[in-house]
């Protein structure tokens, strides 16, 4: 979960961001 300051976790750029939500998705489908 991403929020407005993000601490822990390391600030990726849109793309990075994308490709990232994009596997997670694929692997939902492939679970699913």
């Amino acid at each position: 979960m991403h929020g407005d300051e993000p601490e822990d976790e390391p600030v990726y750029d849109d793309a990075h961001d994308e490709a990232w939500i994009e596997a997670r998705r694929m692997e939902r489908k492939n679970i699913g």
